[in-house]
């Protein structure tokens, strides 16, 4: 076995570096065998299952967040034209009552005015 693995060797990669940057005996351990020298890597951390879940938790909550970016900004511009259309509406409604009592009014005003028994009406001589 050992022979076959020396073969390739050269294409070897253990946790992302390769083979030959191994250095066991520096490590104070001897090199027995080619599967003691793989499976005494000091350089492998534990797996982080508290750390996994907070990694999968925040990409749910970002998700969370693009649909709802992406809702509102589906959402918000029909609402806003809407309301601006009742407002418009709304504000022609009252424009043309004030337009209405304005005529009402010139009405009236033309009306000459009487004080005290003299009567005196807009124009000026």
């Amino acid at each position: 076995m050992d022979s076959t693995l020396a073969i390739t060797q050269a294409n070897l990669r253990v946790n992302g570096h390769s083979f030959d940057s191994i250095d066991v005996a520096s490590q104070g351990q001897y090199p027995c065998s080619f599967r003691d020298q793989l499976f005494s890597i000091p350089d492998v951390e534990a797996f982080d299952e508290a750390l996994d879940r907070r990694i999968w938790s925040l990409a749910d909550t970002r998700l969370q967040w693009h649909k709802r970016m992406a809702k509102t900004r589906r959402e918000v511009p029909s609402e806003i034209q809407t309301h601006m259309s009742s407002l418009l509406t709304k504000s022609q409604e009252q424009d043309q009552v004030l337009n209405q009592l304005d005529e009402d009014d010139t009405m009236e005003v033309e009306e000459p005015l009487a004080l005290e028994g003299r009567s005196f009406s807009r124009e000026s001589s």
